[in-house]
């Protein structure tokens, strides 16, 4: 997520806040995302992560693949929040593969 070519760098700081029931996207989560100058909130589908998973470069997406909603996402709450634990995770993960953060398409996302 950060503009800078040099992969050594560390990836800014990105937390998925919270999630929450769309009708028409499903679940959305709230994802932040802090740099020294600046931060922002921005909402993103789960299949928003499955795009960026299928876009991102294969080394990156094979070492871990996105995580799938559980059946009962869309009902239980705490399927939810399992499901928000386990994209933390991915997220923090590829954000470390090397040429990731920098990417466009991880810009993009």
């Amino acid at each position: 997520m950060q503009s800078s070519s040099s992969s050594s760098q560390t990836p800014a700081p990105v937390n998925i806040l919270g999630c929450g029931r769309s009708a028409g996207a499903g679940v959305i989560y709230a994802i932040a995302v802090s740099q020294p100058v600046q931060s922002w909130t921005v909402l993103r589908s789960h299949d928003d992560f499955l795009e960026l998973a299928n876009a991102l470069p294969p080394f990156a997406s094979s070492s871990l693949p996105c995580p799938t909603l559980k059946g009962d996402a869309m009902v239980s709450q705490e399927s939810m929040e399992q499901g928000r634990h386990e994209l933390q995770q991915w997220l923090s993960t590829i954000l470390y593969q090397p040429g990731v953060s920098d990417s466009a398409v991880m810009r993009q996302f």
